[in-house]
């Protein structure tokens, strides 16, 4: 099975090199945020995504525990009560400023180990199991582990990338350095798609509706995607999926009834004159 690529960009690698170096030799800790480059397996959140369904996984930034909050010993580390909120406040205010990013992962170092280590049975069934369950509740079949060793001459750090698939753990290798400027990177740190040019788009699609008895809501996803629902009264009748990357419409559904089934995106008019017309049918 071809496992997706692990990229860091040169800039958050510092943060993390810092941390790490800082603590050493004991154990450090930090809250990766990543962003999923899915491939043709799983083009879209609405489809449940798994390890071989991924492209690529940027872990785009890293929040860091406060000295005063963390406790670190030579095999393992901790955090004090209280920093749950902390880091659940500042992972709030960065998945808001940039919806593409999901917490699926921990970040901790291995500092005894030197070029190579490997999850321990708490980083396994502590860590990526239980988070595990949370990202299959959104839609993602995986989860990661990122662990930091030094690199065999002592010198500088190693991030291995460990991911579940299947329930076992997979060894991803380490991670790829990559320069900010990197197309992944880039689409990683995008702000919202409101910004830019989300509400342009909705505003073509519910003109066009208007005059067919339709009309459109927007529901934002998971990674930054956006959902719009072409509603007829109070039933769905056609959903279309907005690329957080692009911020236009890659994917249109017709429902009718139970059925769901994929067309070809054409004009507005179009597609919305289908989904009225196959609602008909069903009703």
């Amino acid at each position: 099975m071809r496992t997706p690529d692990v990229l860091v960009p040169l800039d958050t690698w510092s943060v993390i090199t810092r941390e790490l170096s800082r603590v050493a030799p004991a154990e450090g800790v930090m809250l990766p945020l990543v962003a999923l480059a899915r491939n043709l397996d799983a083009p879209h959140p609405c489809i449940t995504t798994t390890l071989r369904g991924l492209e690529a996984v940027v872990l785009n930034e890293v929040i860091t525990v406060p000295p005063a909050l963390q406790r670190n010993g030579m095999v393992n580390v901790a955090v004090l009560p209280g920093t749950d909120a902390l880091l659940d406040a500042a992972t709030t205010a960065a998945c808001r400023a940039r919806p593409a990013l999901r917490v699926v992962a921990h970040l901790h170092s291995h500092p005894f180990a030197r070029g190579h280590t490997w999850p321990s049975h708490t980083d396994i069934h502590g860590h990526m199991r239980p988070l595990l369950s949370k990202a299959r509740a959104e839609g993602l079949d995986t989860t990661w582990s990122f662990i930091a060793c030094r690199n065999r001459n002592d010198d500088g750090w190693v991030l291995q990338a460990f991911a579940l698939d299947q329930g076992e753990v997979v060894d991803l290798g380490p991670a790829r350095l990559v320069d900010p400027q990197h197309r992944l990177v880039r689409e990683a740190r995008l702000p919202n798609a409101r910004l830019r040019g989300l509400a342009g788009l909705v505003r073509r699609w519910r003109k066009a509706a208007s005059p067919l008895g339709l009309w459109v809501r927007v529901d934002p996803l998971l990674d930054g995607w956006t959902r719009l629902r072409v509603c007829r009264e109070d039933v769905t009748v056609g959903v279309l999926l907005v690329d957080h990357a692009n911020a236009q419409v890659c994917h249109v559904f017709v429902v009718r009834g139970s059925q769901v089934s994929a067309v070809e995106l054409e004009s507005p008019v179009m597609v919305l004159t289908w989904m009225q017309q196959q609602a008909a049918q069903a009703a």
